[in-house]
């Protein structure tokens, strides 16, 4: 049962939840154009390029040769493009048929469950075996969405009449969009399952991201019907904000936050869940779901951003411009991360810790945002490129609401996590000091003042 100091936030767009968004243009030309050009060499000199076009072969569309199933997360960044007028990409037929192969190929790949692997090996046609991946939402993420943009475009409707190989026959047999539904149906049951989430809370928040794009998806295919209900949907946001993910162990009761909004992974190093990775994903993902999952929305506003606002220090030396403190992360070397531009771009408008983050972060962006763009690889987590095209979708320049995070405020403070056993402390104009008693090790504490080197020190034996 959700506790019942949530909010009741259900707006009709992000800007809404807190104030009056004003956009300015002061960076955002200079945003969207580098944005749009890492993106367009990512198509041009890598997925174009990348992909099994041989007639006939079951794994004709398939990225980057290899197993991976994932790989096909860039498919929607091919068709955002080619709906973009300032993209060198846009209305490209190379990239269009790019993919719509893709999910050809992935109608093929799918295994009898359902599910797609993403290091185990081949599970689609001719012979489909179980798909084993726990991280199938961030792939349905996006296949949901590329398939909710294709079958709005007139070019598409005869494309969705044709023949093609569903089965591995080598002969086209099956409607394309009778295949996609099927496809999209076979998928949904596994965003629900034991075996399709729960491994990790980031993995199970675009989980139920998939949940909304498969259905928009087959609305789109199906003129307007939906696979799941809301009442459906908002009964597994509120298993994974406020249950027991099924195979979370029980620690910390078997939910994936602390009562504060902490992120963790129960079974892990003591709930230490890492602290760039994990909640710079679980940033993305809640401000994805938040304007469409009141569930979502009223953590991300009453409870995540609250806590989470703790563990940032502005700091000039950092990347853009503010570093995130990882004192809880189980893989925690003690020092700042860097989360990356996304998180605070998906979250900012809200809640105002968040809106103050983007503030310093985003003319470090603008400066130099194809450098600043945090894809280590084109061809790794493509979900990712993916979510800055979702970026652009909403992008609106920063507003100074006058908020000030706390390591800004002059006055003295304490945040305190029970259930973490962490405690944040900033003395009146002092810096900040972290220290968490969670580590992989008993009494292996750790302490530290912000921008001085971390020491590994007994437990000081403040919490229960």
């Amino acid at each position: 049962t959700a506790p019942n100091n949530q909010a009741s936030v259900t707006p009709t767009s992000a800007p809404a939840a807190f104030y009056r968004v004003q956009e300015r243009s002061d960076h955002l030309p200079a945003v969207r154009a580098g944005v749009l050009a890492r993106i367009d060499s990512y198509i041009g000199n890598n997925y174009l390029n990348d992909q099994n076009t041989t007639p006939g072969d079951i794994r004709n569309g398939q990225f980057h040769n290899g197993d991976n199933m994932r790989f096909s997360e860039c498919t929607p960044v091919l068709v955002w493009a080619y709906l973009q007028p300032d993209s060198q990409h846009y209305q490209s037929a190379p990239v269009l048929e790019a993919a719509i192969r893709s999910l050809d190929y992935m109608v093929r790949a799918q295994g009898s469950n359902g599910g797609f692997n993403e290091y185990h090996g081949w599970c689609g046609v001719p012979v489909r075996t179980n798909g084993k991946s726990s991280v199938t939402g961030f792939t349905l993420h996006a296949l949901g969405a590329a398939i909710e943009m294709l079958a709005a475009m007139p070019v598409m409707q005869t494309r969705l009449l044709e023949l093609m190989d569903a089965n591995g026959t080598g002969t086209n047999t099956t409607v394309r969009r009778t295949a996609w539904q099927s496809m999209l149906s076979q998928a949904m049951p596994y965003q629900f399952s034991g075996s399709g989430r729960g491994h990790a809370p980031n993995q199970d928040l675009c989980a139920l991201m998939a949940v909304y794009k498969i259905n928009d998806g087959y609305a789109a295919l199906t003129g307007g019907i939906k696979l799941k209900t809301q009442a459906e949907i908002n009964a597994l946001s509120n298993e994974i904000f406020h249950g027991q993910p099924s195979a979370a162990s029980g620690r910390p009761n078997g939910k994936w936050f602390s009562s504060t909004g902490l992120l963790a992974e129960a079974g892990y190093g003591f709930y230490g869940y890492d602290g760039n990775y994990g909640a710079g994903v679980t940033m993305n993902y809640l401000g994805l779901l938040a304007p469409r999952d009141p569930t979502a929305a009223a953590f991300l506003t009453t409870q995540y951003a609250e806590a989470l606002q703790y563990f940032y220090v502005p700091d000039s030396a950092a990347k853009l411009g503010v570093f995130a403190e990882n004192a809880i992360a189980r893989r925690s070397t003690g020092n700042p991360m860097n989360t990356g531009m996304l998180p605070f771009a998906l979250t900012h408008s809200w809640h105002p810790a968040m809106e103050r983050l983007y503030e310093i972060a985003l003319p470090y962006f603008a400066a130099a945002p194809v450098a600043n763009i945090s894809i280590s690889s084109p061809s790794h987590l493509q979900v990712g490129v993916w979510n800055y095209c979702e970026w652009m979708n909403s992008l609106s320049d920063s507003v100074d609401t006058g908020y000030r995070i706390p390591a800004e405020r002059p006055e003295a403070w304490t945040f305190t996590d029970v259930t973490f056993k962490t405690q944040v402390s900033k003395p009146s104009n002092g810096v900040v000091t972290y220290y968490s008693e969670i580590w992989d090790d008993v009494n292996m504490a750790r302490r530290h003042t912000w921008n001085k080197a971390p020491e590994t020190i007994p437990t000081l034996g403040i919490f229960p």
